[in-house]
């Protein structure tokens, strides 16, 4: 800092007032409105809701409702509000979108209520939704019209109503406010607590079931506490069940997807009945638990020409890899290792969720001439609005990089399909791929399983790949000193 810059420093410590006209004349301003009601909370999924837009509109005391405020929230989610307009009084419904996937979560401040803390998330948005009997986007765009509905008579019978219907989806958040609670939200090094878990739980839930938060909410609408975990249980379906040991555990259609991309194919996991096998054929096998492994759990074939115990290590996400080692029969290329990625039939490529940048990694198998060649690289891909898909390597001395990718440094654009049973097919140059989209949470994702020719190397130059895409998006680094539960994240490698 030099001397004169801290000079002017020093001296507005002092003064009431720097950078005011000159002439030496005195100025005058008119003070800043008072704050009459701040609002507070936490924005999450799951996953915080960092650097987004936070909304409210409040009541008004002469009737109405007063102009609304927003404010962004910080990188854990946490958010303030305050409210200037000396008329301006509980309830109040509180908005916000997450970006990457353009939805919207709600949540309210009752009348009469003694602390003025409002977190807005899906469990959130049920209550907000149960409180006023619809949907809490048409409240928020209305909220004159519903202000009277928003007591605190309504708030605890649609807590009740949700908790009970959380508890049979294996989601336990009894004991918590569901509106006022105070937690942590997963963010940076910090996993978060409990009830941000249970909010991954539910985040899993409804990406498996294929449903939405709202769709929850309009079943629920007509339930009373005593029915309202058979409502939930009926609405989602098979993903309903999960294991105490490991809520991002559930089940449902999964696609299975080779490391190399050789190898789709689509399984049904239920763990109500701990069986699990190939939705094609039918046939399932017995799941176990792995004593002392969270979240680990293994799937034992028989009466196959090739026998295989297949090991599925479950992420927080509750998307899983997984490791099959030989047993008996032929060994058919011995072990192998994968991913295995929710099914999602109602995704399609040109979403808007899905536009944009991805950061990839790539595996690929390459037959050149008479000798199989195994490599890896970094990526980027571009989703544009009409559902074009163009690539670039990314590689420290070759001729692409990381940048913006454009027509000049793009290669070998496809063109795909709609979504068909949860797979889209992407055409290119020389390749057909097969991909899978899945958003969970803030998230979107691909997954890519595709093969073809390259010319480039010896004939036959056949090559199977698979790509995992992630969305582009500003990520905070961990507080020094953070640490995580190691158990959150598996890495496998072919044994």
């Amino acid at each position: 800092m030099n001397k004169a810059y801290f000079l002017t420093v020093l001296t507005c410590l002092f003064l009431t007032a720097c950078g005011g006209g000159g002439g030496g004349g005195s100025s005058t301003s008119s003070p800043a409105p008072a704050t009459t009601l701040t609002l507070s909370g936490t924005a999450a999924t799951g996953a915080a809701i960092a650097g987004e837009t936070i909304s409210a509109v409040c009541a008004s005391t002469g009737g109405g409702i007063v102009s609304p405020v927003t404010t962004p929230s910080n990188t854990d989610g946490t958010f303030t509000l305050n409210f200037t307009a000396a008329n301006v009084s509980l309830p109040c419904i509180l908005k916000v979108t997450a970006t990457s996937t353009g939805k919207s979560y709600y949540s309210l401040l009752e009348s009469g209520a003694t602390s003025n803390i409002a977190n807005i998330t899906p469990i959130s948005y049920l209550v907000s939704d149960l409180v006023f009997g619809v949907d809490s986007a048409t409240v928020y765009a209305n909220f004159a019209s519903y202000v009277s509905l928003a007591t605190s008579a309504n708030v605890t019978k649609a807590q009740t109503i949700v908790k009970n219907a959380l508890l049979a989806l294996a989601i336990d958040v009894t004991s918590y406010d569901l509106l006022k609670a105070s937690f942590i939200a997963t963010h940076g090094g910090n996993a978060g607590d409990a009830y941000d878990k249970a909010l991954d739980a539910l985040a899993i839930t409804m990406a498996i079931a294929e449903l939405e938060v709202s769709n929850l909410s309009t079943s629920l609408r007509v339930a009373t506490s005593s029915n309202a975990g058979s409502i939930a249980v009926s609405s989602v379906g098979l993903s309903a069940t999960s294991l105490s040991t490991c809520p991002s555990a559930r089940s449902g259609n999964y696609w299975i997807i080779g490391y190399d991309g050789n190898n789709v194919s689509e399984w049904t996991i239920n763990l109500s009945t701990m069986r699990a096998g190939n939705t094609g054929s039918g046939v399932t096998y017995p799941v176990a638990a792995v004593s002392g492994q969270p979240c680990a759990y293994t799937v034992t074939t028989s009466g196959l020409t090739s026998n295989y115990v297949i090991t599925a290590y479950v992420s927080k996400s509750g998307i899983f890899s997984w490791k099959q080692l030989y047993t008996s029969g032929p060994s058919n290329g011995g072990n192998y290792f994968g991913i295995g990625v929710p099914v999602q039939s109602l995704q399609n490529i040109t979403d808007s969720q899905y536009v944009g940048d991805y950061n990839a990694l790539i595996y690929a198998n390459v037959l050149e001439g008479s000798q199989v060649l195994a490599g890896s690289a970094a990526m980027k891909f571009h989703i544009a609005s009409g559902g074009a898909v163009t690539s670039a390597t990314c590689t420290l001395g070759g001729s692409y990089s990381c940048g913006v990718l454009s027509s000049s440094n793009s290669n070998n654009p496809a063109s795909c399909s709609a979504n068909s049973a949860g797979m889209i097919t992407c055409t290119g140059n020389g390749f057909t791929a097969k991909v899978f989209l899945v958003t969970i949470q803030q998230q979107p994702m691909a997954f890519m399983a595709y093969s073809g020719t390259d010319s480039t190397v010896a004939a036959p130059g056949t090559f199977s790949a698979l790509a995992v895409l992630s969305k582009a998006l500003t990520l905070n680094l961990p507080a020094v000193g953070a640490t995580q539960n190691s158990s959150l994240v598996w890495f496998v490698s072919r044994e």
